[in-house]
């Protein structure tokens, strides 16, 4: 078990049918209490995925644009707590 995880790539790395079973693997791995923050700026694939998990939450304040940088770039973050 672990505690805390941040993915930032991997996750849009992934074919889309693998993607559901990182979500629900890394928050097997999670320690009591962990937390594992999915990072992604595929908006559609990981709302898709994520929100269909047990444990898998939109992150407070999210999505977060990415100023100067371009203006229609969106960090869309999901969090799974670990179970205590």
């Amino acid at each position: 078990s672990t505690q805390p995880v941040i993915d930032k790539g991997c996750f849009d790395a992934l074919k889309p049918e693998d993607s559901s079973k990182m979500l629900l693997e890394a928050c097997r791995l999670l320690a009591p209490g962990g937390v594992f923050l999915c990072v992604s700026n595929n908006e559609a694939l990981v709302r898709s995925r994520a929100r269909k998990l047990p444990g898998w939450h939109q992150a407070a304040g999210t999505p977060v644009p990415i100023p100067d940088l371009d203006d229609e770039i969106f960090l869309h973050c999901y969090i799974c707590l670990g179970e205590s």
